[in-house]
């Protein structure tokens, strides 16, 4: 039957890999699968990149402050040399923004919730 399949008939035989070893009890199977779990994951490194984003819009609210500088030296024929530089501090911010950076934290923050929440259920999920 091989042959008539396959066209050639079996040269050589390769052995079967081992199996891997099971864990030896629930417990060593649910910590793999909490460590392991694909969504499980997904979850938390998006409560992770939420909480990045919480960051980032709550730092964004204070000033700015900006600091550029610049020297150079200038010789030629006839001229006398001289050192042009130049430095400055520029301090800004938002004075009012109708509440939209309050928003944009509360709306992050609603969203991690969110995803704690479906990550609470996951595990919950898992452990049954």
């Amino acid at each position: 039957m091989y042959v008539q399949v396959i066209g050639d008939s079996i040269t050589q035989y390769t052995k079967l890999p081992r199996l891997p070893k099971l864990p030896d009890s629930p417990e060593a199977v649910q910590n793999i699968a909490f460590r392991e779990h694909p969504e499980l994951r997904k979850l938390q490194h998006s409560i992770k990149a939420y909480d990045f984003r919480i960051s980032e819009t709550k730092s964004s609210l204070g000033p700015k402050i900006t600091i550029s500088g610049s020297y150079g030296l200038a010789t030629g024929e006839g001229f006398k040399t001289y050192n042009p530089s130049e430095m400055s501090i520029n301090i800004g911010g938002s004075l009012y923004d109708g509440g939209n950076s309050p928003s944009l934290i509360r709306q992050a923050k609603a969203r991690r919730d969110q995803e704690f929440i479906k990550l609470q259920i996951l595990k919950r999920e898992i452990q049954q």
